[in-house]
């Protein structure tokens, strides 16, 4: 944690310095080259100025919220993430708040494009950080934290040595150099968002696959608001290249998406920081690096050709017929280590006898053996519908408890019921 503390000490400094950058753009635009708005620049400006003092407001108390939420609620891989996203939030802030108060879009649409790009891409970058630090519950290589930081870093290097080397310099209009010199930091922003979203995109299957094999089943919505904040926040800043570079006009309704958006990832996060939903995830993603360890474990004891004993895979197997009958498989929600508990197993011994017995992940075990109790109810009750049937196994719905028996049954429930009579 320290060390992370280190990082973001590190980052605010660089991003301190980012302000006095645009502001030392602004005065060498408006000092040194005597630059003053049009008149008829005014008016037009208006709804960009206006939705800008909307999103200094909005992203300031979002970024207020989650420093509360992380200071009084969170605790461990959330409250990091939640510091990370009021960061991105606070930035975006002063982002609007330095457009609003110099106008430059007024002076030079390149200029403008220029001071939104460089906030830009920091400000994504603590976002798509935040998302990607939670579904890896913190575990981040140096690639991940540094890559997007040193290429902001490259691109503001390379706009100031271009543009104190060309010709102008920062008299307007800028030199043909200077304005190539941005849609190469644009370039370099679309780059590196696209190994972001990539990286997110390939966690987030990485952790319905952990869910899976960790809880019997878990609802849509527990880390379905996790793929629409990837999504919506990918198509925001991959148009940002382009968009900049547009009217006030089209940015003013851009804006107002972005902050939509960015209202939307703040909300359902802190929703899911405080609910049951991250503890379980927590959970599923500890286990499933245990039963990676355990893997290896019992590779290299068949190596060394120590592995359980068929002795020891009876008496756990005996356990296991023996917790079947209390029918607890039953229960909504039930994890792996529940049913350890339950069945007088120690984890350890739990992980090693379902790797070498079990070729179906947890969740489809459990629904294996409630489609066996399935089975016996229908017998037992022909006139039963399908939905009571799923109520009493612990489907969700009817649908959902079809579409299971015909996987492992290979027929419906109706099929399967007339080929018994």
């Amino acid at each position: 944690m320290n060390h992370l503390k280190f990082k973001l000490n590190c980052f605010t400094l660089i991003l301190i310095h980012s302000n006095n950058f645009n502001t030392l753009i602004f005065a060498f635009s408006n000092k040194i080259c005597k630059l003053q708005p049009k008149k008829d620049k005014i008016n037009e400006m208006r709804p960009i100025f206006d939705v800008q003092l909307i999103g200094i407001y909005v992203m300031a108390m979002l970024a207020v919220a989650q420093f509360a939420l992380s200071i009084n609620r969170l605790h461990g891989v959330t409250k990091t993430s939640a510091l990370l996203m009021g960061t991105g939030s606070l930035l975006l802030s002063i982002h609007f708040a330095i457009q609003c108060d110099y106008h430059f879009h007024e002076f030079s649409t390149e200029l403008g494009a220029l001071v939104n790009l460089s906030f830009c891409m920091i400000c994504s970058y603590f976002y798509n950080t935040s998302l990607l630090y939670l579904m890896r519950q913190g575990h981040l290589n140096r690639l991940e934290w540094w890559l997007a930081p040193v290429a902001w870093l490259f691109s503001m290097a390379m706009m100031s040595i271009v543009i104190l080397l060309s010709d102008t310099g920062f008299h307007l209009p800028l030199s043909p150099t200077v304005l190539i010199a941005e849609k190469v930091m644009a370039f370099i922003y679309g780059i590196t968002l696209i190994a972001y979203n990539l990286q997110q995109w390939h966690e987030f299957k990485r952790l319905k696959h952990v869910l899976s094999g960790y809880v019997d089943h878990y609802p849509s919505e527990m880390i379905s608001w996790m793929k629409w904040s990837m999504l919506v926040l990918a198509l925001g800043a991959l148009f940002v290249p382009i968009i900049v570079f547009q009217n006030t006009t089209v940015l003013s309704f851009y804006v107002l998406f972005i902050i939509t958006v960015l209202l939307y990832v703040n909300f359902t996060f802190a929703l899911y920081a405080v609910s049951r939903d991250s503890t379980q995830t927590k959970a599923a993603y500890q286990y499933a690096t245990r039963k990676n360890s355990a893997k290896k474990l019992l590779a290299n004891s068949k190596e060394k050709g120590m592995t359980m004993s068929d002795a020891e895979i009876q008496n756990i197997t005996d356990k296991i017929e023996a917790w079947k009958k209390t029918e607890a498989y039953l229960t909504n929600g039930i994890t792996l280590e529940d049913v350890a508990t339950q069945a007088g197993i120690s984890k350890r011994k739990m992980m090693l006898w379902q790797i070498a017995t079990q070729q179906v992940h947890f969740r489809r075990w459990i629904s294996q053996l409630r489609i066996e109790y399935a089975k016996q109810l229908i017998r037992q009750h022909p006139n039963w519908s399908q939905e009571t049937i799923a109520l009493h196994c612990q489907f969700t719905d009817r649908s959902n408890f079809a579409r299971a028996f015909k996987k492992e049954v290979g027929m419906t429930p109706q099929q399967w019921l007339e080929k018994q009579q």
